[in-house]
């Protein structure tokens, strides 16, 4: 009886744990695939731009770098940074 209710406590309860943990990780990295997928057609239509638009300096924007224009355009989508 002992053994059976150390067992239950070290072994399958904080296993079970783990296994919720890692499944809600899953979960979380799948829906940031989605986002992501959804703003492709974006992100790609940025890398095709010429060079030369693609680093001008935006008025409204002053961010000309290819990262942080696709970085703000995952954002518009709704695409928020984790830490």
């Amino acid at each position: 009886m002992a053994a059976a209710l150390l067992f239950l406590t070290f072994v399958l309860i904080p296993g079970v744990s783990r296994i919720k943990s890692q499944a809600r990780a899953v979960a979380a990295a799948e829906a940031d695939l989605a986002e992501v997928r959804k703003a492709r057609p974006e992100i790609e239509r940025i890398q095709k731009e010429p060079a030369r638009e693609r680093d001008r300096p935006d008025r409204r924007q002053r961010e000309g770098r290819p990262l942080s224009r696709i970085t703000s355009a995952l954002r518009k989508r709704g695409f928020r940074r984790r830490r």
